[in-house]
């Protein structure tokens, strides 16, 4: 073997034994427990408390939007901070704070808001309660 070669051969050698190193040093737990992490164990026995109390309630929605044509071919858009899906029907929503703009065929616009209302995605229908104002022009 030439010198050239022997240089490179002991350089593969050594960023091999670098790179095993590396790996080795990687993936070793030095006495590190798999219950230790990032998380407190109280802090894990709370969200698991909090996951085991909400299984089987309802799933909760942020900053909603619903858009879509009514039957009579009138444009609507539903908005919401929060909507939750009922437990035994998932297509009625209840939600909180809301918005909705209807927008008509004569280029009227009726704006309605309320602190809560339920709104069917399946038909269509929408209640507003608390607190319900509109405006139309």
């Amino acid at each position: 073997m030439t010198l050239r070669k022997k240089k490179i051969f002991l350089t593969q050698l050594l960023l091999l034994i670098i790179g095993m190193l590396m790996l080795f040093f990687t993936y070793l737990n030095f006495d590190k427990k798999s219950t230790d992490g990032i998380l407190k164990n109280d802090t894990k026995l709370e969200i698991k408390n909090n996951i085991e109390d909400k299984e089987g309630k309802s799933t909760t929605f942020y900053n909603i939007t619903y858009s879509g044509i009514d039957l009579s071919g009138n444009r609507y858009i539903l908005k919401a901070k929060e909507a939750k899906n009922s437990e035994v029907k998932n297509e009625l929503l209840k939600l909180k704070n809301v918005k909705a703009t209807f927008y008509f065929k004569n280029n009227k616009m009726l704006n309605i808001t309320s602190n809560s209302g339920f709104y069917n995605n399946k038909t269509l229908d929408m209640i507003f309660e608390n607190e319900v104002n509109g405006n139309y022009d």
